[in-house]
């Protein structure tokens, strides 16, 4: 389209004819693009999510910046989720296995945002998400950032990345679920899998104690 001098919807739409394009497949872009300008005037995030490649979603950030979330999941050793972090509009939320994390929780938090962001999401934390809990509103626009870095010739993991690109984190505080009253965890870096399989087998062992203490 540059060649043809096209550089907007708006030119190629005023165009009639354009170098390569015949009439009847002109007319069938021209209207797929009213179409999409007038989902865009309704802000109709979902539309676009349904029909843009998920290697080219990315370019509805800027618009839909606002709105977004930022979503990454924690499983156990046998792969079951046993925490949702949503990250959108300023603030954080944790969903944990067997205290926030239900399925009318998890849907109203998600139908708040119009794109998600995540790494490695395609692949693994929205399949897990979908298989695990039923009927989750995951049809909105969704970047991929591992898959994204992997177009711009980045690879290897989060960090590794981060690496490259010369971001340094401080030494986190993580919140270690290896205590009820969820304290800081004393040993940073620790697989969330063996923390969450720690936390597990702690808290079956205050239960039953609890039961034991009763008369």
């Amino acid at each position: 389209m540059v060649t043809a001098g096209i550089g907007t919807c708006r030119e190629f739409l005023s165009s009639r004819f354009i170098p390569g394009i015949g009439l009847n497949r002109k007319a069938r872009y021209d209207e797929a693009l009213n179409q999409a300008s007038q989902r865009r005037a309704q802000e109709d995030a979902r539309y676009f999510g349904n029909r843009l490649p998920a290697t080219e979603q990315w370019r509805l950030y800027e618009w839909l910046r606002p709105r977004a979330v930022y979503l990454d999941i924690e499983t156990n050793s046998f792969g079951q989720i046993t925490v949702v972090e949503l990250y959108g509009h300023g603030g954080f939320t944790s969903l944990v296995e067997g205290d926030l994390l239900t399925r009318s929780r998890l849907c109203d938090g998600l139908a708040q945002y119009d794109q998600l962001v995540t790494f490695n999401g395609a692949s693994f934390d929205l399949p897990l998400l979908l298989a695990s809990i039923q009927g989750l509103p995951l049809d909105q626009p969704h970047i991929d950032l591992c898959l994204l870095g992997r177009q711009l010739g980045y690879r290897y993991g989060l960090k590794a990345i981060e690496r490259q690109l010369g971001i340094h984190r401080r030494r986190p505080q993580r919140a270690c679920l290896s205590c009820l009253g969820m304290a800081r965890c004393t040993g940073v870096g620790r697989p969330s899998a063996k923390c969450w399989n720690t936390h597990s087998a702690k808290s079956r062992s205050r239960l039953k104690m609890r039961s034991l203490d009763r008369p």
